[in-house]
């Protein structure tokens, strides 16, 4: 008899307050020991056109073996955890074992490209309120806006997300999400609050290595690498 058929008067077994606690946590059941639960595949740098939406792409194979399907949620997991909505790969990138995701997701999972992560299937649940911090200076702007741009992608405390704004990239730390959760969806129904700077702490090396990667990249001049640079001091 299933968890949910089971009379009010009987005494659920620890299996299966596990699997309740997990569920109201939004996450996917799966068994450690069973390998086709969760892949190790090589980290890869992401298409251009994917740059800054939260997604990674892996190929028919994995996708299958992880039961997933377009825009499902995955959990990577390299030096850190974070998640993004899955993709296919191009066809000429079937079979090679990789997973192309972008500097943001390489970032939050400190990971490099190269690295050998592992990726699993995981549940979300609808954000109702996401607390971020900028990295940088920047203009003034509608917290509404960031709901709007980032819909659909899923998020947990402690990543930076990339948002596009007026030809160019803004970078947020997420600060806190609500509810509580392993990871949650942005939806039209999310609020977003821009915090002050009185009312956090970041630390710093992750702003520089933010900025530094950008300035590589060429997205930022060395005038305004400089200037934000000084800005963390």
């Amino acid at each position: 008899m299933g968890l949910f058929s089971r009379k009010k008067k009987d005494v659920l077994t620890p299996e299966e307050i596990i699997e309740l606690e997990s569920l109201k946590q939004g996450v996917e059941i799966t068994d450690p020991t069973n390998n086709k639960n969760i892949l190790s595949l090589e980290s890869s740098e992401a298409y251009s056109r994917d740059v800054g939406h939260g997604v990674a792409r892996i190929d028919f194979d994995s996708m299958d073996t992880l039961n997933v399907s377009n825009n499902d949620v995955i959990e990577i997991n390299g030096k850190r955890r974070t998640v993004v909505k899955c993709l296919p790969l191009y066809p000429s990138d079937e079979g090679k074992g990789i997973i192309r995701i972008d500097g943001i997701g390489r970032h939050n999972s400190g990971t490099e490209i190269g690295d050998t992560i592992t990726v699993r299937k995981i549940m979300v649940v609808p954000a109702e309120k996401v607390v971020v911090a900028p990295l940088e200076k920047i203009p003034l702007i509608d917290e509404r806006y960031l709901a709007d741009t980032l819909e659909s992608v899923p998020l947990i405390k402690g990543d930076n997300v990339m948002v596009q704004y007026i030809g160019g990239r803004l970078i947020f730390h997420i600060i806190e999400v609500t509810p509580t959760a392993n990871a949650v969806l942005v939806t039209p129904k999310t609020i977003f609050h821009i915090a002050e700077k009185d009312e956090y702490t970041i630390d710093g090396n992750a702003h520089f290595d933010i900025i530094k990667e950008r300035y590589a990249k060429g997205e930022i001049t060395r005038k305004q690498f400089l200037e934000m640079k000084k800005d963390l001091k």
